[in-house]
């Protein structure tokens, strides 16, 4: 990934995994050719055939968290799925993550009114030849002790894995599957930065998805395309900004 790794800033804590959010799994199995395959099976909510559309993992976060996982050696020998398969990975899912007064929720249908995708600022680890334009305030309300030595770009999350740590005795890890932009922006309007939307591919057909700790949000983002294909967006100010936009103006 361009946008390199995510960092966790010093001190930081999450509430972790929301009571009300939707919950399910993935089963990832692997042939003996190496193809992966899985599905998602709903844990929460109407799970009959009348409902099949209301609590389903993103597509897109589903195809990379198959191929993802599924490429990465087994460490369970005795999974199964609901139906009583050996599988070779079971990934928690779930579309709300809290923290303090903030939740940041990845739903494919929000109590059946829709996707809910939320964008956010996430703090990644620093990169060579990203130039920060000072007045978009990329950093804005993150920990000034670690503004200087850390790099930032928008994501929409698609969804969260919550993973159990090793040792049984720390809280799970929450992971998001995020489509990233990449570092580069400029200003856009009085009040807003205009970022690009990475990709894999030069046709700008499959947006970078990438697996960040959720340790790495800094904030809320609102996020308007910029175009109808979606391959750039303006972010729009916190309106806290917008008083001393028009003070230096």
């Amino acid at each position: 990934m361009v946008t390199g790794a995510s960092v966790t800033a010093p001190g930081s804590s999450a509430d972790g995994e929301s009571m009300q959010s939707s919950k399910g799994i993935v089963y990832i199995f692997v042939e003996a050719n190496g193809l992966c395959h899985g599905r998602y099976h709903c844990m929460t909510g109407n799970t009959g055939p009348s409902f099949a559309g209301n609590d389903c993992l993103n597509e897109s976060a589903l195809t990379f968290l198959i191929d993802h996982f599924g490429r990465k050696p087994v460490t369970n020998t005795n999974l199964c799925d609901d139906r009583g398969r050996p599988c070779h990975s079971l990934l928690r899912i779930t579309s709300e993550y809290r923290r303090g007064n903030d939740t940041f929720r990845a739903h494919r249908n929000y109590r059946g009114q829709g996707p809910w995708y939320d964008w956010v600022m996430f703090r990644w680890e620093k990169s060579l030849n990203v130039k920060r334009q000072p007045e978009c305030g990329v950093d804005y309300l993150d920990d000034p002790a670690v503004t200087h030595t850390h790099d930032y770009a928008p994501g929409q999350i698609l969804g969260f894995v919550v993973c159990s740590r090793s040792d049984g005795d720390t809280d799970d890890e929450i992971l998001a599957v995020v489509k990233t932009c990449g570092f580069r922006h400029t200003k856009g309007s009085i009040f807003s930065t205009i970022w690009q939307q990475e990709y894999t591919d030069t046709q700008k057909m499959s947006p970078s998805l990438v697996l960040v700790n959720v340790d790495s949000i800094v904030r809320h983002s609102l996020m308007i395309p910029v175009d109808k294909l979606s391959t750039s967006y303006h972010e729009i100010w916190n309106r806290e900004r917008w008083a001393n936009e028009f003070y230096e103006c």
